[in-house]
């Protein structure tokens, strides 16, 4: 488990590497990065969403793993109130604070989590990012656009939030794989040639988003380095280590403790931008934290096996 992990994030540094280069030398412009960003979660991120539900998910797997939605609706509950504390301890007032515990609450399952459960676990990696995925969504949508949200303007809930291209993927690909609907040869040709460009370009974009970003000016942030600490080490080595006392199947343990030691999620400063004025200061979080999640996921995953 820990060689796989670790080997894993060597190759998303190299291409996390190679995304910040081609920046440096002006391959991919800042100006690209939106349209990149739209194409991976948009397009790339909900096939390799759908093609998890579809080929590999069925309903009795999923009526015999309903503690996944326990344990990510635990996950995010526990999250919450300990970067809360964490806040609270750090003396950040106000829209800082929440957007302390927005970024340091919703991590980056897509260009990171689900690649990297379903490298770690194929059979079953898809089956829990889906369902942790609903979870995560319904969460991000509600929750989530509360702590992004300036307090001097109303936090607006609308349907529409929930009807995003993820969560579709889940949904069509679990009716038709529960319908036995079988697609084309052609069909899952195409599938599979998209889904196998989501992981790099993701993580291609992520290096740009890296080197454009000022990441430097969150260096200076006491809190950034105690959040790190705590939702990406210390707080998933400890669920990990009480999981692994139950009855759980050790997959369920590691992929729980890993998905909640995950970097922060890339939209999330994007949603805070929109929502409040702390778009600067999230954006600088999102990026350290992912250089962060090269070292701490793998650290993760052997002291929890240690």
């Amino acid at each position: 488990m820990q060689s796989i992990v670790i080997q894993q994030m060597i190759l998303f540094f190299v291409i996390f590497m190679t995304g910040l280069l081609s920046a440096k030398r002006g391959i991919i412009a800042r100006e690209g990065l939106p349209h990149i960003a739209k194409t991976v979660t948009k397009i790339l991120m909900p096939v390799w969403i759908f093609s998890a539900a579809y080929f590999n998910i069925d309903w009795p797997m999923i009526r015999d793993n309903v503690i996944i939605f326990v344990l990510s609706a635990a996950a995010y509950l526990i999250l919450s109130v300990v970067m809360k504390l964490v806040g609270t301890v750090m003396g950040l007032k106000s829209d800082r604070q929440k957007a302390f515990r927005f970024a340091f609450t919703f991590g980056n399952l897509g260009m990171i989590g689900i690649p990297l459960m379903l490298y770690l676990y194929p059979k079953t990696g898809g089956l829990f990012m889906a369902l942790f995925s609903i979870v995560d969504q319904i969460l991000f949508w509600t929750y989530g656009l509360w702590l992004a949200t300036d307090s001097e303007k109303k936090t607006s809930f609308s349907i529409k939030n929930f009807i995003n291209p993820n969560i579709l993927a889940i949904f069509v690909g679990l009716t038709l794989a529960g319908l036995g609907v079988k697609l084309p040869d052609i069909a899952g040709n195409i599938i599979n040639s998209l889904k196998n460009g989501f992981p790099a370009l993701g993580m291609l974009y992520l290096g740009a988003l890296f080197f454009y970003s000022g990441w430097r000016e969150a260096l200076t942030h006491k809190e950034l380095y105690v959040g790190i600490a705590v939702k990406m080490i210390l707080l998933p080595v400890a669920v990990g280590k009480l999981l692994l006392l139950t009855s759980l199947p050790e997959w369920i343990v590691y992929a729980t403790a890993l998905t909640i030691a995950l970097p922060t999620m890339t939209v999330v400063p994007m949603i805070a931008s929109l929502y409040g004025k702390e778009g600067a200061y999230t954006s600088g979080v999102t990026v350290v934290t992912l250089l962060a999640g090269i070292f701490t996921l793998p650290l993760v995953a052997i002291l929890i096996g240690g």
